[in-house]
């Protein structure tokens, strides 16, 4: 029996309420998702992960190596890898040789999505319809991801698969609420100022991929852009990481003092080398416009770790390291529930990801009483400490809508000034143009 109901609040639309009593750090709800899927550009640098649930299949030694581009690198406290359970069973397809942390999950997405999805022997064949339309999404949507076509080819694998067709569209279209002009404005963040012709280009390979007679009611072209609206408007981002999870285990181990700082020390220059190791511009609002969660709150333990120990999250935010070095394994998925929160610049709850896989949990912040919406921040904590000015700014641009939550409306006489931070947000912005312009 859930602890809240799904309600239309005028003004609001969808909105999650509470019918009980809620303590903070009482758990609202777990959620798997409906979908989910790595990010392109994730996985084509190799992160290796669990291909359903995402969990990372990287001992902590091979990460932190990975990380700092230290081959050599000693790793202590190494009987603490909390991917030792999953290494020692996980599995493969037989056809592919896609991995998965178990044989549990290999069957569920047998069942669900992979005997249609499975490329076989042609996974590594570019000229595969699949692989083409991949690559032509990755040339137009560089790291940082905010979602992946890949997502799309795997919901339309689970129609196929489906028992109960009509379950599946109810479920598929109780995600889209978009008008045109919202759409508009959604392919324009995902794919660039060229959007348009870009949005050809990926349906004409689209179309070429699921040319069978099963998939003709998602190949038309207003089909093709709701899935594509739905994706940007829906997703939630998933970031899972080894480190995270090993630095957690580690940190609350009873050392003796003259060990525990060391251990710090060590983790300390750890997270100094993860960012010196590739430098490079990363916005953390870009998780997609429902997402509800943006990267720094997806990954919330590293986060917590570096503020604890003292490390300013600028540094970490300009210096996180994606393309080759990527930080964590990241993609993208759709939550039925999840999908239905709004956002608050004061939330009440929010979501994390516990189980270090697509397992959504969402959590109280704060008591919340009988009738009371249950909200989440759709941005990162340094975000939510800037003007109402600029937190109107990035809602508008990545999500969409106008906040009208109490404290937009206590702050609404502020003036209309800019935060300090968002000129730093221009600059990298700037830098990750620059890098894309290499790129292409």
């Amino acid at each position: 029996m859930y602890a809240f109901e799904i309600k239309e609040i005028p003004g609001r639309g969808r909105a999650m309420v509470s019918t009980k009593l809620l303590n903070t750090d009482d758990i609202i709800f777990e959620e798997e998702p409906f979908v989910s899927c790595q990010f392109s550009w994730n996985a084509a640098y190799g992160y290796a992960a669990c291909d359903h649930c995402m969990r990372p299949l990287e001992t902590i030694t091979e990460n932190i190596r990975r990380l700092a581009n230290q081959p050599a690198l000693a790793v202590p406290l190494t009987e603490y890898d909390p991917t030792a359970q999953w290494l020692k069973q996980f599995t493969s397809c037989s056809k592919c040789r896609v991995r998965y942390c178990s044989e549990e999950c290999r069957i569920e997405a047998l069942k669900r999505y992979h005997r249609v999805a499975c490329l076989g022997s042609y996974r590594n064949d570019n000229s595969h319809p699949i692989n083409k339309l991949n690559e032509i999404w990755k040339k137009m949507h560089y790291p940082p991801e905010t979602g992946t076509i890949q997502l799309l080819v795997r919901l339309l694998a689970m129609y196929q698969e489906s028992n109960n067709k009509k379950e599946f569209l109810e479920n598929l279209q109780s995600f889209q609420s978009l008008v045109v002009n919202k759409e508009q404005r959604i392919y324009h963040k995902m794919l660039g100022e060229n959007f348009e012709r870009q949005m050809e280009q990926l349906y004409v390979a689209f179309c070429e991929a699921f040319q069978g007679e099963e998939f003709s009611m998602f190949t038309t072209p207003e089909a093709f852009k709701a899935l594509m609206g739905l994706m940007g408007t829906n997703s939630q981002g998933i970031a899972t990481s080894v480190l995270a999870e090993w630095v957690k285990k580690v940190t609350e181990l009873p050392l003796p003092e003259t060990d525990k700082n060391k251990l710090d020390e060590y983790i300390d220059d750890i997270y100094h080398k993860v960012g010196e190791c590739k430098p490079i511009s990363l916005k953390l609002a870009h998780v997609s416009c429902n997402s509800h969660q943006s990267l720094a709150s997806i990954v919330g333990p590293i986060f917590l770790t570096l503020k604890a120990k003292r490390i300013h999250m600028s540094y970490i935010t300009k210096n996180v390291a994606v393309a080759g070095e990527f930080l964590n394994n990241e993609g993208t998925g759709l939550y039925l529930l999840q999908s239905k929160i709004n956002h608050s610049c004061l939330p009440n709850a929010q979501v994390t990801f516990p189980y270090s896989n697509d397992i959504v949990v969402l959590k109280a912040l704060q008591p919340i009483q009988v009738g009371e919406e249950i909200c989440i921040s759709y941005l990162d904590e340094g975000q939510l400490e800037r003007s109402r000015h600029s937190r109107q700014k990035i809602l508008k641009e990545n999500y969409i809508f106008v906040c009208e939550c109490f404290k937009c409306q206590r702050e609404a006489n502020d003036p209309d000034e800019t935060s300090e931070e968002e000129f730093d947000d221009d600059e990298m912005d700037m830098d990750a143009a620059e890098d894309n312009g290499m790129n292409n």
